[in-house]
């Protein structure tokens, strides 16, 4: 994933679950769990930060079932975690904290269909954390995150 604020871009693993209606719609429940921490340093120190999110909402299909190229598209909400572990420099005092957030989000995806039970999908997330989290060093803010949320995906999916 990426956001502007002085966090930039993150790499994370996803893992999910859905159920779709014989017709349109759906019901979908996901997490994406850091992969390595983001570390941020400014004059004050440095710290890493491990950033999960958990996520459900609706799913969309907008091709028939059954076809070999399918585009579908999820609406919800999302609990984005942040764990920091701050090292500081000389003269500050270190710190950890943990900050929970909402994510409003949508996430077109693509799939192919390789078997029946088995297919490849691209997907992209965009979305917006509200409140605003924000990393402090000695009071100052030294970056932000979710504003806006820009994330790109590729994935196996397992139909049962």
């Amino acid at each position: 994933s990426w956001s502007p604020g002085g966090l930039g871009f993150a790499g994370h693993a996803s893992l999910g679950v859905a159920w779709m209606s014989p017709g349109r719609l759906g019901v979908h429940a996901h997490a994406l769990l850091p992969v390595v921490p983001k570390t941020i340093s400014a004059q004050e120190g440095e710290a890493d930060i491990f950033t999960s999110l958990f996520g459900a909402g609706l799913r969309l299909r907008l091709t028939r079932a059954g076809a070999p190229v399918s585009v579908r598209s999820d609406v919800g909400i999302a609990a984005a975690w942040f764990e920091m572990r701050g090292r500081a420099a000389p003269g500050y005092a270190s710190g950890a904290d943990r900050i929970v957030t909402a994510v409003f989000y949508v996430r077109p995806m693509l799939s192919w269909s390789v078997s029946r039970s088995f297919s490849v999908r691209g997907d992209v997330v965009l979305g917006i954390a509200a409140p605003k989290p924000e990393v402090v060093f000695a009071g100052r803010e030294v970056a932000h995150w979710g504003r806006p949320l820009v994330g790109l995906g590729a994935g196996l999916a397992f139909s049962l």
